[in-house]
């Protein structure tokens, strides 16, 4: 086996194939690299991988791919200082609805839990989340979803830095006050996510879960349908007070899903009398 003590007879003809004119030996040095950095280690993949790996996030789309669906993996090899430079070029070439194909932007925002499991919680702050934000707003739809997915994993990873996870979280509260039922909708979609962490449940009992229940009463059906579930998926973990009424309103709602959803769920979980 040629490892990192022999790397130096296989660097040239490495470099070679990165370059390959033809694209189906790119496409596999593509899908490779993040294999090579974790057998030869971060000296050699900060010398000789780095370069080749942000020359394929550069590449054509079936080439680019590769790099793109390991690019955690990859980046966990290497140093912070390299690893953020890495992070700008992601950003540009995989973050932008113009410039990027959309399973792209879908393969970063379900990589953004590995992210910040080894990025400081400056850096987090400071790109991370921006970054999730960015991608909530996305024009398709399993991207913003995971992207607010994300977000709720990013708060568990963050620790409170000069206040700025109480930033974060008002930036958050915003989504609720929004004209646009959509982004209503993100609000619910976060408290989805981040209720399903444990290290966020008391943070949200303080301060998302009111404005939450304040949804069930939203003007959109499609938003109170989310709320009803995501009241009825984890009611447990709330005060009963809390929800009480926000869920007996929605039992008489007039939009006949949301009323079966909660009707169903009540009949199910009442004593059968004998």
């Amino acid at each position: 086996t040629v490892g990192a003590s022999r790397w130096d007879r296989l660097a040239p003809l490495f470099k070679r194939l990165v370059r390959d004119e033809r694209r189906a030996v790119r496409r596999v040095m593509s899908h490779s690299l993040h294999e090579l950095a974790r057998l030869l280690g971060t000296e050699i993949t900060e010398r000789d991988l780095v370069d080749a790996f942000n020359l394929f996030l550069r590449d054509l789309d079936d080439v680019k791919i590769g790099a793109v669906k390991h690019m955690a993996a990859f980046l966990k090899e290497i140093t912070e200082p390299i690893r953020e430079k890495c992070m700008k070029i992601i950003k540009d070439t995989c973050a932008n609805p113009k410039h990027s194909n959309w399973r792209f932007r879908l393969l970063l925002a379900k990589q953004i839990d590995d992210f910040v499991s080894f990025l400081s919680p400056v850096y987090s702050y400071d790109v991370i989340v921006p970054l999730c934000f960015e991608l909530i707003d996305d024009p398709v739809h399993l991207v913003g979803d995971s992207a607010c997915k994300a977000l709720g994993h990013v708060l568990v990873y963050c620790e409170d830095n000069n206040n700025r996870k109480a930033q974060v979280c008002n930036r958050i509260l915003e989504l609720k006050k929004a004209r646009s039922y959509s982004v209503r909708q993100q609000f619910v979609r976060i408290c989805h996510a981040m209720i399903g962490f444990e290290e966020n449940v008391q943070l949200f009992k303080q301060q998302f879960l009111e404005p939450l229940v304040d949804l069930s009463s939203d003007k959109v059906s499609n938003v109170r349908l989310l709320v009803a579930n995501v009241l009825l998926e984890h009611k447990f973990k709330f005060p009963k007070d809390k929800i009480e009424t926000a869920l007996k309103s929605l039992r008489e709602d007039n939009s006949r899903d949301i009323a079966l959803l909660i009707q169903g769920i009540v009949e199910k979980e009442s004593p059968v009398e004998c």
